[in-house]
């Protein structure tokens, strides 16, 4: 089931029906659908529409969609491949041999990378490029990567490695390594929108990786050096679950195991928290356009909307999500249409 709900006033519409059990979960850039995808196909919904198109070939989970709101890379781990998908014309137009646990698209939309952590043996783990629509080429790298992001000004990938310790820096124009930045276990990592470097959940930290933000001109550019500085979030141990970052470059949100939200600001350096209603588990979220709202399923079997200005939980949508026996279940998967 499929439950709109106005950011507006907090109303949610009746359930849609969907022909699959989704996995994933993903907002065009531009607002005009949003899109689940499933082992069975992806599904896709146009806001204020009711009826589901459903595309049987793509199958997978989403990992990508472009900004340019035109392709989507998808990992189906069932079949070990990679689909590229032309969103304008509803096709699949490649498939490649590798499933993945991350992946970006460049801010012009012209290439897509990717990270494989577990390809078939003897094959090392892989760092993919491909365009829009297709694949390219990949290289091994000599760890085992988690997480990966394009830098906003799109000249650099920033790939994390909670079992190495490490993120590394590569160059987006020929894949060459560039650095690699010390860390303690680093998983979950977004570039800030800004251009400025990327953040990581290391827990009981946060890393902060500070890039220039006008790049050296040539392919690949030289004395281009990162800096990497942890901050502990005050919150212990705990398992990261979601890393969001509002548009603003301003506030960083984690969602975790923890039955509060992690919020850390970028301007000021400094952590903080926003405990959920009723003490119940985030599973899954997203932010408004503007940053301030953030809303977030939760194990409570509600939507709690979060006022990331106050900031505090002020209000919990019942979306009554049954599961095909008529059980109540918790909304998992969450997207916010810009």
């Amino acid at each position: 089931m499929l439950v709109p709900i106005s950011t507006t006033n907090n109303t949610p519409s009746a359930a849609i029906t969907l022909p699959f059990t989704p996995n994933s979960i993903i907002a065009d850039p531009a607002g005009k659908a949003v899109y689940l995808g499933s082992s069975s196909g992806l599904m896709a919904l146009v806001p204020g529409g009711t009826t589901v198109t459903t595309f049987g070939t793509a199958t997978g989970t989403i990992l990508a969609i472009s900004p340019d709101g035109a392709s989507m890379l998808l990992s189906d781990d069932v079949n070990n491949k990679l689909v590229y998908f032309d969103i304008s014309t509803g096709t699949v137009l490649a498939t490649a041999a590798y499933t993945a646990t991350s992946s970006a698209y460049t801010p012009d939309s012209a290439f897509n990378v990717f990270v494989d952590p577990t390809p078939p043996p003897p094959a090392q783990p892989q760092f993919g490029v491909g365009y829009p629509s297709g694949f390219l080429a990949s290289l091994s790298l000599g760890f085992t990567p988690s997480f990966l992001d394009v830098m906003a000004q799109g000249g650099l990938v920033y790939i994390s490695s909670a079992s190495s310790h490490e993120i590394a820096t590569y160059f987006t124009c020929n894949q060459t390594p560039n650095q690699t930045l010390t860390a303690v276990s680093p998983t979950l990592i977004k570039a800030i929108p800004n251009g400025t470097g990327a953040v990581a959940v290391d827990p009981p930290a946060i890393d902060v990786v500070a890039t220039p933000s006008t790049l050296p001109a040539g392919c690949a550019p030289t004395n281009l050096l990162s800096t990497l500085t942890s901050f502990d979030l005050g919150q212990g141990i705990f398992t990261p679950a979601q890393l969001l970052i509002d548009t603003e470059s301003a506030n960083v949100w984690v969602l975790s195991n923890l039955s509060n939200l992690i919020s850390f600001n970028l301007p000021s350096l400094t952590a903080g928290s926003v405990p959920i209603a009723g003490g119940a588990m985030p599973l899954n979220g997203g932010l408004t356009v503007d940053g301030t709202q953030l809303w977030v399923g939760t194990s409570d079997n509600t939507v709690h909307r979060i006022d990331t200005a106050l900031p505090g939980d002020v209000a919990q949508v019942a979306v009554n999500l049954t599961n095909s026996s008529g059980g109540a279940v918790a909304p998992n998967l969450v997207a916010v249409l810009p």
